[in-house]
């Protein structure tokens, strides 16, 4: 066995068993690659590969990956021996980088200093005052849906919905088999976006209370079975209810508060700061 492979697979290893986690004192490091003055640790990584992937695709991920921070290292290495790195064009590009992610920073800064709830009594009175906005543009509905393991639970979950038609009741009764761990309650979709979650094109109509169960492939591959129930059906042209829009509105206006507020202070900085623009 090699030495590059006989590194790739400690670090498989090391990431399978969790580095130093039995462990009080610092571990050894392992290292990967090498390249100049420069070295690749796996606890550089550790956390950069990807979860689920099978021992072969890990081998497969970290060789990639070593390969390229070889050759962008390698090119580094060189540019800072010939000058490049040292250069007016990197110095302007970092000043501007480093420009950019200051003001970034600043914006978050601004935007996290109110408090992100709007009453509901205020959004109550926008959405009376402007209804229409909220007219469904096709038929739609609340839906709740979450993964079983198998085809068989999922008709017992169906059956089991006739006797007692407790969502909640279903969902701790099942959580426990649930796989992947996703599910959602009360989830507002238009139609063509409940095709696009059961992943069947054939689903063309809605009905209250309706069951869906639909074998799909869950996210390491296995298959899965969603169950699904709908909950009130919109009908296209009508105006949605309140309760259906009241996080989207919230959203809308939560923007508009954050980009007031980045105005507010921006105008408040053109006041402080010499400001002029030279353009006829």
């Amino acid at each position: 066995m090699s030495a590059t492979r006989r590194n790739l697979s400690s670090l498989i290893l090391l990431l399978a068993i969790g580095i130093g986690c039995s462990r009080q004192e610092e571990p050894e490091p392992v290292v990967i690659a090498e390249a100049g003055n420069s070295t690749l640790t796996a606890l550089q990584i550790t956390n950069l590969v990807p979860r689920g992937l099978s021992a072969t695709d890990s081998i497969t991920w970290l060789r990639h990956y070593v390969a390229q921070w070889l050759d962008t290292e390698l090119l580094y290495q060189y540019g800072q021996a010939t000058g490049v790195a040292g250069s007016e064009p990197v110095r302007q590009k970092i000043e501007d980088i480093t420009r950019r992610l200051v003001a970034g920073m600043v914006l978050d800064s601004i935007s996290n200093r109110f408090d992100p709830q709007i009453p509901d009594s205020v959004l109550m009175n926008t959405y009376q005052a402007g209804q229409q906005e909220w007219t469904a543009r096709d038929d739609a509905a609340t839906l709740s849906y979450f993964y079983v393991a198998e085809l068989l639970d999922a008709s017992a979950v169906q059956n089991e919905a006739w006797l007692n038609p407790s969502w909640k009741y279903l969902k701790e009764k099942y959580s426990l088999r649930t796989e992947p761990s996703t599910d959602s309650t009360g989830v507002f979709l238009y139609l063509d976006q409940i095709r696009v979650l059961m992943q069947d094109p054939t689903v063309s109509y809605l009905s209250e209370n309706r069951w869906l169960i639909r074998p799909v492939k869950g996210q390491d591959g296995k298959q899965v079975v969603l169950v699904a129930r709908t909950g009130s059906v919109y009908r296209k042209g009508n105006i949605l209810p309140f309760s259906v829009v009241r996080d989207d509105l919230s959203d809308r206006m939560l923007v508009k508060e954050r980009q007031r507020r980045i105005e507010t202070v921006l105008d408040s900085l053109k006041r402080s700061f010499r400001v002029r623009i030279n353009i006829q």
